[in-house]
């Protein structure tokens, strides 16, 4: 919903941390690192309430409470225990598993397109092109040329850029 509300490159979206969210200012905003965009220059992305709601969901789904089941080398018994990732890290990336460590956008996006292409095969939308069985008719990057040309077809060719 993002990308599409955004028409943001998937490494852009995928590159933001948490503290460059802004979910309380009005309107709502997401800061796109410098180093991730293709022109090297920071920026603003504004967002909407449905958005806004969604990345809401997201976060409380990601620092939800969970059970986690892992043997004990010492008595080699399973233990199960309950466990409540923390928030307080700024510079965690939103879009990530919550995990140890310090992912990586590129990393993300990998798994994204894997995802992606996923689901187009669960709507039936997942055909090839003709002559080249390894690309697909539609990538994520055709999805943001489709939404940049829905921005500008609707009159906000000035927005889409």
């Amino acid at each position: 919903m993002l990308l599409a509300s955004t028409g943001a490159r998937a490494t852009e979206v995928l590159s933001i941390r948490n503290r460059d969210l802004n979910l309380e200012l009005i309107p709502p905003k997401i800061t796109i690192r410098g180093e991730y965009t293709k022109t090297k220059v920071e920026r603003y992305i504004f967002l909407t309430k449905e958005v806004v709601n969604q990345l809401k969901i997201w976060l409380d789904f990601k620092y939800r409470t969970r059970r986690i089941c892992y043997r004990d080398s010492k008595t080699g018994k399973t233990v199960t225990e309950y466990r409540t990732p923390t928030e307080n890290n700024p510079n965690e990336l939103v879009f990530s598993q919550y995990q140890t460590g310090n992912p990586k956008p590129d990393v993300l996006y990998e798994n994204l397109g894997i995802l992606f292409a996923k689901t187009l095969d669960r709507i039936g939308m997942g055909s090839r092109e003709d002559g080249n069985e390894n690309r697909r008719k539609i990538t994520l990057h055709s999805y943001r040329r489709f939404v940049k040309s829905t921005i500008s077809d609707l009159g906000f060719s000035d927005y889409s850029e």
